[in-house]
């Protein structure tokens, strides 16, 4: 048997109502473009939940043979947890997908039409707002060399937005797991490092759609366990720096994603204080949060 073209994996730990959401629109997508299993695969990668999410993950196995459920035993960490659902895709594509996010109507006819016409090493999906507009979507590149390079002059921001898992679908065998196993401990980030990396090795088209496939919800979830990633701004610099080094970028500035984040974040606090608090408010019950709050306020009045 054939592998399948696409493997969507959903990397999970303790946000069993979000899963149910998400695996809903697979399943509603999965039926109306009536995709066989040898099609589409979705794995639902559960990393030690104590909540519902092995009830309702076994509840979607049993509903439709294109989804399977993987427990880790421990919490091995987010990072580890997205390593270990690309190593063990057997699909020709990869798709992680946050478990806070929802697909849009005909977001898989839209991206296995896309995979079949130009196939892609990278395909970076539309999850609507600004993203990516800049580039002139749908924004086609012949490699990741000239991305990085056309990212940097027109839109800074992609460079790290891009790094969202739920955003990119790649080709499985181009991930660098060694890379990303080497910096699961110290980045948010080593899965982008890793598909960074292996176009930079591996070479390969990238396509940027302009085709809203991802919904991201406006009021944003509470963490896994309640517990923010590291410094993101620690985080953004250093994948910044290292772009800047790989990609002989010698005007990219290190701080750029974390000056536009501040900019963006106190203009929305401005314009709609309510809207902002509203769809907010479950970071605010996090302590962590405050110290975010006030590196925000520094990159937003540093010159």
């Amino acid at each position: 048997m054939s592998s399948p073209i696409l493997s969507i994996h959903i990397p999970t730990r303790n946000r069993s109502g979000l899963l149910r959401d998400l695996l809903v629109s697979l399943e509603r997508e999965i039926r109306t473009a009536g995709l066989g299993a040898e099609t589409v695969c979705v794995e639902i990668s559960d990393n030690a939940s104590e909540d519902a999410t092995s009830a309702i993950a076994e509840e979607f196995v049993r509903r439709l043979p294109h989804f399977t459920y993987f427990r880790n035993p421990t919490n091995v960490g987010a990072s580890r947890n997205v390593i270990g659902c690309v190593r063990r895709c057997r699909a020709e594509y990869c798709w992680c997908i946050g478990d806070d996010e929802v697909l849009a109507e005909h977001a898989l006819q839209v991206l296995l039409e896309m995979l079949a016409n130009h196939k892609p090493a990278w395909y970076a999906h539309y999850p609507g707002y600004e993203y990516g507009k800049r580039l002139g979507l749908p924004a086609h590149f012949n490699n990741v060399d000239e991305f990085v390079r056309a990212a940097a002059e027109k839109s800074p921001d992609v460079l790290i937005t891009a790094g969202t898992i739920s955003l990119n679908t790649f080709r499985t065998g181009l991930f660098d797991i060694g890379l990303a196993e080497s910096l699961a401990d110290t980045s948010s980030y080593a899965h982008w490092f890793a598909l960074m990396k292996g176009l930079q090795s591996k070479g390969g088209s990238i396509v940027f759609g302009d085709i809203h496939t991802v919904l991201v919800r406006a009021e944003r979830p509470a963490p896994s366990d309640n517990e923010l990633p590291p410094n993101s701004d620690a985080n953004w610099r250093a994948c910044l720096v290292w772009l800047k080094s790989e990609f002989h970028l010698p005007d990219l500035d290190p701080d750029i994603q974390s000056r536009l984040i501040s900019r963006d974040w106190m203009r929305q606090v401005f314009q709609s204080p309510l809207k902002t608090f509203r769809n907010n408010y479950r970071l605010f019950l996090i302590p962590g949060t405050y110290p975010r709050i006030v590196r925000r306020l520094w990159y937003f009045i540093k010159p």
